[in-house]
């Protein structure tokens, strides 16, 4: 199966594309630091080798519970990590995945819990990931959740 994952990888190497997104999902409540080490790991750096080999970037979707992973995520070639989720969701603050993943671009979902908390917390939480984000480069806070029409309605 890795084998075939290598031929698309090299196939999708030769598409224009610029950035290469991998739908992973990966979330430690889900795969744990040795399953990561020993299968996700040599995957993604060898997929990255392929794709920057190209002047391709490479995107994983990784979200939820990263905490375990943190320093595996960072030996991994991966140039975005994308749909980041920090606290209360995630058990990982900004400012420590970047600290560990200073090469990475951090692309950050804004946790959809809050969403039910109010216009003040959601403003504060804002502000806190905005804060742990400084000097700002490599970076973008995005949603990849549902807004609550209640929330839409504020503005």
């Amino acid at each position: 199966m890795r084998k075939k994952y290598m031929e698309a990888f090299s196939i999708i190497a030769e598409s224009p594309a610029d950035i290469v997104h991998c739908d992973d999902n990966v979330n430690a409540a889900v795969t744990s630091p040795q399953l990561f080490e020993r299968f996700l790991l040599p995957y993604y750096n060898d997929a990255t080798k392929i794709l920057h080999k190209a002047g391709k970037l490479f995107e994983a979707h990784m979200n939820g519970k990263l905490r375990a992973l943190k320093d595996l995520i960072a030996k991994t070639d991966i140039d975005i990590i994308e749909a980041f989720t920090p606290p209360p969701m995630g058990d990982l603050h900004v400012r420590e995945a970047r600290e560990s993943w200073r090469e990475k671009a951090i692309l950050v979902n804004f946790p959809g819990s809050v969403w039910h908390l109010g216009e003040e917390t959601i403003r504060k939480v804002t502000i806190d990931i905005l804060r742990e984000t400084a000097p700002g480069d490599g970076f973008l806070i995005g949603v990849t959740e549902w807004i609550p029409e209640s929330v839409k309605a504020t503005g």
